[in-house]
């Protein structure tokens, strides 16, 4: 009996169900296709996801600037440290009702020391704020002072104390040695910034103070000298240069040197740190910056003013 016409074998169906294997040289080829795209890829992703961070640092970089302006408004000076040698009363401190932490604020017993009773509760809580998220981070960290463990809320930005300005570098300004930022340890009026708020630093990025927080310490005497990585510490910024070049004088490091305290401003941004200015903006400091026009940029008095990016 003769086969009829759709009883025979279609060649096209035939050839359909016929797939072809990939060979291992194909597949390996493939897979090194990925890996270069990935390799590609993953530092315009790790960018991106830096470039994110960043712009959440200078957010609150600027709250805590505009908490700054706030105080200033209110008091007609801005925030200080120490202005009560025995209470210890610290800037990160003044600025609790202008950073909406008021219940922090009414916490605070101003008639006992900043270690002592229901102050210590409150200088152990983390702002998320004062945090960040460049920064490796961690919440508080532990000293013992005279055999007591103190916790500590951590911060990752400092206000402006001041230049040490006894080295070569600042020869212009060796009338005198010390040329005090507009966050130090007295109050300074506005009247007093003759530099202009656009040519004065109020504060900078500082993160991970004394080395991430650490290694954590045990003091003797008093433990004030220490607490430069919280935000009721010392927590100021200044610009010792001597400290941070290798030579007297010679090859002064200026942004991004050394997170020890008294540093100049350090941050975990590739090439630089943000630092808030005295008349509301946030600059970018580049990381080969001029150490001595950072030196102008501390100080609201030195007579030097100079520009910045």
């Amino acid at each position: 009996m003769p086969l009829r016409q759709h009883d025979r074998p279609s060649l096209r169906s035939e050839s359909r169900t016929r797939q072809r294997a990939f060979t291992l040289v194909e597949l390996l080829v493939v897979i090194a296709i990925i890996g270069v795209l990935v390799a590609l890829l993953l530092p315009a992703v790790q960018a991106a996801r830096e470039a994110s961070r960043r712009s959440q640092c200078a957010n609150n970089l600027r709250q805590v600037g505009l908490a700054v302006q706030s105080h200033l408004a209110a008091r007609g000076y801005f925030p200080h440290s120490w202005p009560n040698g025995d209470n210890e009363i610290t800037w990160g401190r003044s600025l609790l009702p202008y950073l909406e932490q008021g219940s922090l604020e009414k916490s605070w017993n101003p008639a006992i020391g900043m270690l002592e009773g229901s102050n210590q509760q409150v200088i152990a809580n983390p702002i998320s704020i004062l945090k960040c998220p460049s920064a490796p981070s961690q919440p508080t960290y532990e000293g013992t002072d005279k055999g007591v463990t103190r916790t500590f809320g951590t911060s990752d930005y400092k206000g402006v104390e001041g230049v040490l300005a006894d080295d070569p570098v600042f020869a212009s300004w060796q009338r005198k040695d010390w040329l005090p930022g507009v966050i130090g340890r007295a109050p300074v009026e506005l009247r007093l910034v003759t530099d202009g708020t656009s040519h004065t630093a109020t504060v900078v990025e500082s993160t991970g103070d004394r080395i991430l927080y650490g290694p954590q310490f045990t003091q003797t005497a008093e433990i004030w000298w220490h607490t430069d990585g919280a935000w009721a510490g010392r927590a100021l910024a200044g610009l010792a240069p001597t400290k941070y070049g290798p030579v007297f004088g010679v090859d002064l490091c200026s942004i991004n040197c050394s997170n020890q305290y008294d540093a100049p401003p350090y941050s975990f941004h590739p090439g630089g740190a943000q630092v808030m200015i005295a008349d509301g903006s946030i600059r970018f400091l580049q990381q080969d910056m001029d150490v001595f026009t950072l030196g102008c940029l501390f100080a609201y008095d030195d007579e030097a003013v100079t520009s910045t990016p």
